[in-house]
């Protein structure tokens, strides 16, 4: 899966303050129509009330995405499309928010799934991910991208079943386009728990990708957590 580039604003807060938060997860999707197909589905908590927004840009033509989005427990609803976006507003604190994505039909698309939303610690969990390796580009792995608000560090943690691999880790500086730095190869491993610094406030990204050509689809879980 090619890398792709994020823009945000990134706002600093003071400690333990929720402030807004922003990510991007580029990811590829199965078809519908696969028996064996299964949906991405990407978590995140916003910790204050306010305005939540979800969107989708298609990276990879052609075809459409199955888009659910729920709040709580309810389903806020459901849409196909090429790209688009979900605008919500919150008088709660604490509210866990899904996005459920797959193509329609027989499309497989390379998306971008995109979140605002105000967070004090802000963390995305994806499910369903593949790491199926660079002989299958589309579905290898995952990137993404965030607004950090200020200096830190980017906690990647992920799981890719029972069999080991080695790993490619990356996490780029968007703001001061300074290319990507790529963390020497890893593994073989099922499985990565990794920190990497982040020197200064704004626009960063980190990808994980397979390193070995794979075997076909390899089931992944991450969890992205940033400052």
């Amino acid at each position: 899966m090619a890398s792709p580039s994020s823009s945000a604003d990134a706002s600093a807060s003071p400690s333990g303050a929720a402030a807004q938060a922003t990510f991007t997860v580029s990811i590829g999707l199965d078809a519908s129509d696969d028996p064996a197909g299964q949906a991405r589905v990407i978590t995140f908590t916003s910790d204050a009330p306010g305005t939540v927004t979800v969107n989708l840009k298609t990276t990879t033509p052609p075809g459409a995405t199955h888009m659910c989005l729920s709040q709580g427990s309810k389903e806020v609803g459901c849409k196909d499309w090429t790209h688009g976006t979900f605008t919500r507003t919150t008088s709660q604190a604490n509210v866990r928010w899904m996005v459920t994505v797959i193509g329609v039909g027989a499309a497989t698309p390379v998306v971008q799934v995109g979140a605002t939303f105000s967070a004090t610690s802000p963390t995305v969990v994806i499910q369903g991910a593949r790491f199926d390796g660079n002989a299958f580009p589309n579905t290898n792995g995952l990137f993404v991208g965030f607004a950090a608000r200020a200096p830190g560090s980017v906690h990647i943690v992920a799981s890719w079943g029972g069999h080991p691999f080695m790993y490619q880790l990356s996490l780029v500086d968007e703001s001061s386009g300074t290319g990507a730095n790529k963390v020497p190869e890893q593994g073989p491993s099922t499985g990565v728990d990794a920190t990497l610094p982040i020197a200064t406030a704004g626009d960063w990204q980190v990808g994980l990708q397979n390193a070995e050509a794979g075997f076909g689809p390899t089931e992944m879980t991450a969890s992205v957590s940033w400052p």
